[in-house]
């Protein structure tokens, strides 16, 4: 079921908006566009107040152009140049450069895996798009933003995205658009096992798509339709709608999709285990995805014919084509697909007596099983923040329409009621008053919210000079504990119930950082981290931390001891810290983050996963500077994922 998501979702991206796709990284092109950038950066004047200079304009496209280059291995390069575009765009109050630059740093947000931000960016982009009376772009964009809840499983908020661009889209007549929330509406009912209720708008919406000639949404469509009848297990009808997909694409420029859909095919044959058809269809794939070197769909083709190969009793070459198949996903790291390969390859080796082979292939299947379930929880994490972000958003927009309604009334009633010179005088004067008091209450709640995320150093200068210069620093403790049986233990709590345990612990190690003088920099899903040093450099950070680390053990040990004697599910603490330089900074650009990089946070988040449940686990460059304040046992020197072996100590 894992595999048949990883081919929908890759679908799914060819779809309505395929031009929006980030081209790949291509170092002929990066030269070409950075050369072109070095003239116009020779050939800058002054151009005093015009409204909008063409050198201007080009110039925004290309940082734009630019930024799409590292979409996918660049992220601070990408991010660099979007943000650079978006500056010039708003000084030149170019509005399309403007909305532009937002849906490039939406996009890059999105291929990093920040789908917060880049919502946050795809929402500005809308605002954008409204002042330019853009509403076919309005719409493209809430489909977007439809479909990010919707791979992440929110699916109210998809739904209320989707109707969205379905209002302004029949408002406008853009059947393309109306076609498109529709396909939206059907697959989220989709998901929910509503198959009524999704033939009804697939249906719907192929009527709108089929007037507007809209040849991919009409693919896409029938492609959604044929994973509903898969799901239903009607085979014959899910085969007769992607086969009615391929002949709409046929004769278009649109590969990528219609290698998918032979796949889905070869899918479909591979269910009603009809192994020889399967392996036709995803040989056909398999051609074109070669001509494309399409990595990824390679890699799950050869894998499944592998597996059809197994089926059919030919193990030569089942072995040859998921052992093709298994070194390309762990080349592109894909864990989805090396742990099919792994498994395939355990029953190849098993059946050709081969078992110590067998056992190591069963082993890393295993390994890897584990860690996709780890990165299930941090998906469940992912949800629920989502989904707080969307409720609070909401609640945002209904209290500030109250707000809105209210003041109409208290308006109405001020009109009826008041008259005279006087009355209004006294009005304006305490409206003043008033007014002059919410600026200064906003202004200290936005000092306090700045110091919620930024230190007061980094703060204050950020306040006076508008940016904060990133530093290097000599000698930082860094510190990441993680919760051991967090996976299982969330199991047993609801949403609301997770979260809450969740932001009690940390409110507690916020508590105690701060009694040592240490700087919270981020929680990532049940990992926190912090750093001793920073922002104002001392000598002294890395006994403070572990003074720290052992307070949280404590405290830890504690709440454990509380949980168990009521038979309650409990969270053990991994902690792990090194000492090293790193650079600190602020990153972001719509919400600040201060944030650390350098080996040494790698190396910290090492020591981390090294430890062992309750225990602090600390490097040699550490232990030297702590070894007269505490007691260490040296564990030895242990291998350190990229890292080679490092001497690693438990501290008491």
């Amino acid at each position: 079921m894992a595999i048949r998501k990883i081919i929908f979702l890759s679908f799914l991206s060819v779809s309505f908006f395929c031009q929006q796709q980030a081209p790949a990284q291509s170092k002929h092109t990066i030269d070409s566009l950075q050369n072109v950038l070095k003239t116009f950066d020779s050939k800058k004047t002054q151009t005093g107040n015009t409204p909008i200079d063409l050198k201007d304009t080009n110039r925004i496209v290309l940082l734009d152009s630019l930024s799409r280059q590292f979409y996918h291995s660049g992220f601070k390069k990408a991010i660099s140049y979007a943000y650079e575009a978006l500056l010039l765009a708003k000084k030149a109050g170019y509005k399309k450069g403007v909305a532009s630059s937002y849906h490039n740093l939406g996009n890059i947000n999105l291929e990093n895996g920040f789908f917060i931000d880049a919502i946050d960016n795809f929402q500005l982009e809308i605002k954008a798009r409204q002042d330019m009376n853009d509403n076919k772009g309005v719409v493209k964009v809430y489909l977007i933003i439809a479909d990010i809840y919707y791979n992440q499983g929110i699916y109210p908020a998809s739904t209320n995205y989707s109707i969205a661009a379905l209002k302004i889209s029949d408002e406008i007549k853009d059947a393309s658009g109306t076609g498109a929330a529709q396909v939206n509406i059907g697959k989220i009912y989709c998901k929910q096992a509503n198959y009524k209720k999704a033939l009804v708008s697939f249906n719907k919406a192929m009527r709108v798509l089929k007037k507007a000639k809209d040849t991919l949404s009409i693919a896409d469509c029938y492609t959604n339709m044929g994973i509903l009848f898969f799901n239903k297990k009607n085979y014959h009808e899910a085969i007769a709608n992607y086969n009615r997909a391929i002949n709409v694409l046929t004769y278009t420029r649109y590969f990528k999709p219609l290698t998918a859909l032979h796949m889905y095919i070869g899918n479909v044959y591979e269910a009603q285990n009809n192994n020889t058809e399967a392996i036709v269809f995803y040989l056909t794939s398999l051609k074109r995805l070669e001509e494309m070197n399409d990595k990824e769909r390679i890699a799950f083709c050869c894998i499944h014919i592998g597996t059809n190969y197994l089926a059919l009793g030919n193990i030569e070459l089942a072995l040859t084509y998921s052992s093709r198949g298994l070194n390309q996903a762990k080349e592109l790291k894909l864990k989805e697909l090396m742990k099919d390969g792994y498994k395939s390859l355990a029953t190849i080796y098993a059946s050709l007596k081969k078992f110590d082979i067998a056992y190591e292939n069963q082993l890393l299947f295993q390994n890897i099983n584990d860690s996709l379930f780890n990165d299930e929880t941090k998906k469940r994490i992912l949800e629920i923040n989502l989904q707080a972000e969307y409720d609070e958003k909401n609640a945002k927009i209904k209290a500030e329409e109250a707000e809105q309604e209210k003041e109409i009334q208290k308006q109405k009633l001020i009109k009826d009621s008041l008259f005279g010179g006087f009355v209004i005088v006294l009005l304006f004067s305490v409206i003043f008053f008033n007014q002059r008091n919410n600026v200064r209450k906003e202004k200290q709640r936005s000092d306090e919210l700045l110091l919620n995320i930024l230190p007061e150093q980094v703060a204050e200068e950020l306040k006076t000079t508008g940016s904060a210069i990133a530093r290097h620093y000599d000698m930082v403790t860094v510190m990441f504990t993680d919760f051991k049986n967090f996976t299982l233990a969330s199991e047993e709590m609801s949403a609301k119930d997770l979260v809450q345990e969740i932001h009690y612990y940390y409110s507690e190690f916020d508590k105690i950082i701060s009694r040592h003088g240490i700087e919270k920099i981020k929680t990532i899903g049940d990992s926190y981290m912090c750093a001793g040093g920073l922002p104002v450099a001392n000598t002294t950070n890395a006994v403070e931390c572990v003074k720290a680390a052992l307070e949280i053990q404590e405290f830890m040990k504690e709440i454990k001891e509380r949980k168990q004697k009521h038979q309650k599910p409990f969270f053990e603490i991994r902690i792990g810290l090194h000492t090293g330089p790193v650079v600190a900074g602020i990153v972001g650009i719509h919400k600040f983050a201060y944030d650390i990089w350098g080996d040494a946070v790698n190396i910290a988040s090492r020591m981390e996963s090294s430890s062992e449940p309750g225990k602090i686990n600390i490097s040699g460059d550490t232990y030297e500077f702590v070894k007269n304040e505490f007691t260490c046992t040296y564990r030895g020197k242990i291998d350190a994922k990229n890292k080679g072996e490092v001497d690693m100590y438990f501290v008491g």
